[in-house]
Order: C-alpha cells, then sequence, then structure tokens
C-alpha cells in the first residue's frame, strides 16, 4: 500500500473527478500566436484554465496529506531516537567510572581557595546538584570538606552553620584548613554559636587564618591545649588595630600547638599579648607593625629560617642589642625610607635568599638613602646570598650604583631579579661591570650568576650593552673560564604598561610605551644563538598582552 494514501500518483490524471477536460487542440494556434480568442474560445480557456486550478488543488491536497504522514513519522522518529539515546546511556563510560575515580575527579572541581559555604556554585555543593549519584559521592569523598572559609556574616551565618554542624564531619580525620571572619565585613550577631561546633575538629586544625573581633577570639580559650595538629595561624585584626584596653588578657589558645612552625600577624594584633611557642617557630610574616613591636619579637625567634616583613610603621632604633637569626635562610622585606633601621638590628649569618621590594616615602623623596645600612647588615652577618630579587615601586629612587654596591656585596650570587623600576639600575655602566673581559675577570659582577630574569622597560633597557653581555657570558669550549659558562637561565618579561585611564591603555601601547622587536634586535639575535649553541641553556623573551595572551619572542 502507498504510504501516502494513493495508489497512483495524481499528477498522472488531467482531472480527479474523471470528467474529461474540452479538446485543448482548438487553442493550441491560440498559444502558438498572438490572435485574439473568439467568444467561444475565451469560454473554453475558462474552462480549461477553471479545471487545471482543481487539480492544482487536489494535488496540493495530496501533498497536505504526505506532509501530514510524514510529519508525523518524523515526529515518531524523534520519540524513538530520544529513548535509544536514553537507554544507550546505560552503557555510558561515566556510568562504569568507580566511585573512587569519580572522587578523584571532583577533587580537580576545587576552586583553589577555601570554600565559602553559602556559595551554590563552587564545589562540593554544585557537585551535590547534577544526579543522585554524584551527590553520594561528594558526600563520601572526605577531601571536599577540608577547606572551608566561614565569612560568619549576616549573609553567610545559615550556610556556615550547616557546614558547621555537618560538612565538617564528612571530612572524617583529615586535616583541616580554615578561615574564620573577613576583614571587609563585621561578623554576625550570631557568629559565636557556630564556634562551639567548629571546636569539635580543633584537633585536626593544621591552617587557620582568623579574622574576628576579641569578644569572638575570646572564645577561643576553650581549644587551648587542644590543636596538637595545628602547623600553620594567620592572626589578623577585623578591625583597624585592636584596642588593648578591651583586650587586657594574652591570647594563650594556641601556646600549646606543638606542630605550630609558621605564623603570620598584621599591625592591627601587635598590641595583643601572644602566649605561643615562639622559639619553634620556622616561618613568620608580619604586615604593618611597629619596629618597636617587632624586634623584641624576632628576639624570640631563633628557630626562624623563613621571614617576611612588611610596612614597618616608624623608623626609630629600639636602641636593643642586635638581633642575630642564626638559621634565617630567606628574608622578604618591603621597606621604605623611613623603615630602613631595621637594617642596623638585625644579624643574619645562614641569609641566602632574599628579596628587597622598595617602596617610596612620599615625605622623604630622594635617592635610596640607607644602601650604606643595608651593606652594613650584608658585612655583619658575613652571609653567602645566593639569589637576589630587586622590586622598586615607580618613585623609588634605586639607581646603577647602588645596583653595583649590591652586586660587589653578593659574589656567591646565583640567582637575580630585576623587577619593575629597578630595571632603571641596569645600565650601560652596570651591565659593562657584568660583561666578562680577557684579564679582568677580578673586576666581574656575580661571576658565579646561573640565572637572570628582569624585567623590560622602555628607556630603561640597554639593548646592545645586554647583548653583549649575555654573548660575552655565553661561550662555549674545554678552555673557557667558568665565569663564561655558568649563565644557564635567561628571561626578559615584557609588561603591559601600567595607566589609570583604562581609555588611553590602547594609545600608550600604540606610541611611547608598548613594544616593539625591534628594541630588543641585538638581544633577540644573541638569545637565539645562545638556545642553538649552548646546550642546556634556557632562554625566554615573553610579552604579556593587555588580557593576559603572552608572546615568546624568541619562537615568532
Amino acid at each position: 500500500m502507498d504510504p501516502l494514501g494513493a495508489s497512483q500518483s495524481p499528477v498522472a490524471h488531467t482531472h480527479i473527478g474523471g470528467k474529461q477536460p474540452p479538446s485543448e487542440s482548438t487553442l493550441s494556434h491560440l498559444l502558438k500566436s498572438n490572435h485574439p480568442p473568439t467568444l467561444e474560445e475565451e469560454a473554453l480557456t475558462h474552462t480549461v484554465l477553471n479545471r487545471i486550478r482543481s487539480d492544482i488543488a487536489a494535488i496540493d491536497g495530496e501533498i497536505a496529506r504526505a506532509r501530514a504522514v510524514v510529519d508525523g513519522l518524523l515526529c515518531k522518529r524523534e520519540a524513538m531516537e530520544a529513548k535509544l539515546n536514553e537507554h544507550a546511556r546505560i552503557f555510558s563510560t561515566l556510568r562504569r567510572v568507580p566511585p573512587e575515580i569519580l572522587s578523584q575527579i571532583f577533587l580537580f572541581c576545587l576552586s583553589g581557595r577555601p570554600v565559602e559555604p553559602h556559595d551554590y556554585f563552587t564545589a562540593p555543593r554544585v557537585l551535590g546538584l547534577v544526579c543522585n549519584r554524584w551527590r553520594y559521592v561528594a558526600r563520601t569523598t572526605p577531601e571536599l570538606y577540608t577547606c572551608f572559609h566561614f565569612l560568619m556574616t549576616d549573609a553567610s551565618i545559615k550556610a556556615d552553620a550547616i557546614a558547621a554542624k555537618t560538612w565538617l564531619s564528612r571530612s572524617g580525620e583529615l586535616p583541616l584548613f580554615l578561615i574564620f571572619g573577613t576583614s571587609d565585613d563585621i561578623p554576625s550577631p550570631l557568629a559565636h554559636t557556630i564556634l562551639d561546633d567548629i571546636f569539635m575538629h580543633c584537633h585536626r586544625w593544621k591552617e587557620i587564618t582568623l579574622f574576628l573581633p576579641h569578644d569572638l577570639v575570646a572564645q577561643f580559650a576553650t581549644i587551648k591545649g587542644r590543636t596538637p595538629s595545628l602547623e600553620y595561624l594567620g592572626f589578623l585584626s577585623a578591625q583597624e588595630r585592636i584596642d588593648v584596653r578591651i583586650w587586657p588578657l594574652p591570647l594563650d589558645a594556641f601556646q600549646d600547638a606543638p606542630l605550630l612552625k609558621s605564623l603570620y600577624l598584621d599591625g592591627g594584633v601587635f598590641n595583643v599579648t601572644l602566649n605561643l611557642a615562639w622559639h619553634a617557630l620556622t616561618e613568620l610574616r608580619l604586615d604593618d607593625g611597629l619596629s618597636t613591636l617587632v624586634m623584641p619579637m624576632l628576639r624570640d625567634c631563633l628557630s626562624l629560617e623563613t621571614l617576611e616583613i612588611s610596612d614597618i610603621e616608624d623608623g626609630y632604633p629600639t636602641g636593643h642589642l642586635i638581633v642575630e637569626l642564626p638559621n634565617l635562610h630567606t628574608l622578604n622585606l618591603t621597606i621604605d625610607t623611613i623603615s630602613y633601621h631595621i637594617f642596623a638590628e638585625l644579624k643574619l649569618p645562614a641569609l641566602r635568599h632574599l628579596v628587597l621590594h622598595l617602596c617610596p616615602y612620599p615625605e622623604e623623596p630622594g635617592g635610596w638613602s640607607y644602601r650604606e645600612e643595608f651593606l652594613s647588615l650584608l658585612s655583619r652577618s658575613k652571609c653567602s646570598i645566593q639569589s637576589l630579587q630587586l622590586v622598586c615601586e615607580p618613585g623609588s629612587e634605586f639607581s646603577e650604583v647602588d645596583l653595583i654596591a649590591c652586586l660587589e656585596a653578593v659574589p656567591s650570587l646565583t640567582k637575580l631579579h630585576i623587577r619593575d623600576d629597578a630595571t632603571y639600575a641596569l645600565t650601560r655602566a652596570a651591565l659593562h661591570r657584568m660583561t666578562y673581559r680577557e684579564g679582568k675577570a677580578a673586576a666581574l659582577l656575580a661571576p658565579h650568576l646561573q640565572t637572570l630574569k628582569i624585567d623590560w622597560r622602555r628607556g630603561a633597557f640597554e639593548d646592545a650593552a645586554f647583548a653583549g653581555m649575555v654573548a660575552s657570558r655565553c661561550a662555549i669550549g674545554p678552555h673557557v673560564s667558568p665565569a663564561r659558562t655558568s649563565l644557564q637561565v635567561i628571561e626578559i618579561d615584557i609588561f603591559p604598561p601600567e595607566d589609570e585611564d583604562e581609555d588611553d591603555f590602547e594609545a600608550n601601547m600604540m606610541k611611547e610605551d608598548g613594544f616593539e622587536p625591534r628594541l630588543l634586535f641585538e638581544t633577540l639575535r644573541v638569545l637565539r644563538n645562545c638556545k642553538l649553541d649552548c646546550l642546556g641553556m634556557t632562554v625566554k623573551v615573553i610579552e604579556v598582552g593587555q588580557y593576559g595572551e603572552q608572546t615568546d619572542w624568541l619562537r615568532v
């Protein structure tokens, strides 16, 4: 049977009704000429036209019926295909993934920052919205519930309470990484009600950071002696500075934390008396403090290995004896022209890695006036600096004389990173002192230098002098001086210019601040040769665009 419901095509009939139409032979001569029709021919023509229209209408009807049949079949096919796909998903590879593997995949969904329980669009909460199986796997994956940020604000307190009661329990006995409060918002009046639930897991705390007012921190007294796993403590003020008049008692909640090795404090809590095992600390970070409080604190930290200090507010010497930190190997110091007195109060014989972040001070412009104090620290310490990073903010004066003096004081240097406006100190004179010359090797700065990283600045980069320095220290051969073969890594980073007016950003990129390869013509040529001739040498010239895209000009 014909699927269209007709045994023959309607086109095969002249008239669907079965009647034979009037003969059209009498009209053939009119179709082949321009003669006007007679009255009889006009009547015959009207009859023929009407019957042809009737035939077309009949054919249209058949087409409509056929389309209805096809549309019905298409709908039926779509329904069957959907059913087919639904059943085919039974064999989906994802269904066969064991829960153990699926849980490991879920761990890659974590954002890398502490989870805020009220956030419905991040793991682990979002994983439970996919299906029952995913929800079960997510809830039984303890690693998803070990790192939380309890904001404790009015907007988050409900979700914080749920996380404190149930989510932390899902972490089993794994170590916990927790942040309490925020520096931006005032805690909810109900914040104290969830602390007891969180305290139930204090024996598993590995790292915690506190942004809490004194009344909430006072509750932590109940966990004294119950933090055997705590290794890191961040204690940051929720207000600008804590008034000791409302916090007269010492904080001793973490006094008996045997594994506590790392501490981060800001200036707002320096006034608070902290009872800690200071002598056991190996890592200390201090922000926005007073030197009169910092130095006595350091005197008790004889086991320190890493120290980071930034934004010391006063520059007056304490008048105490020099503080010697015999085990300190890494120092990261942000300092300006009012806080440099700290150089005169330290002795660091084991120092190997040094980061100096030089900031201008608006009331005391001028050169790097504390160069002598810095050099005296190195001389007093008799340390062997291996890596040095110099970072200069705009407005901080750091000249070629300062750079040369620094490099002369660290002859064992193997890694040098010159960032931001410190690049302006890398002048022809400085590069000349870093260039190997036969018979003058004793005057060579950083003779053991292996890694050199610099930030490119237009108007500050001496292309020919830099290329000559690199070429002089990348020689090959069996009888070449070690000073000419030590350099193994050279990296030049080109960042977009910083401009407060975004409308002028592209204009500045196209004009005086933008990078053009011709500005590094000699350097690029020498680095390409080094890449080919010196096996194992790493050379990069990376330009970072306005939107973070990167171009390696040695591969272009």
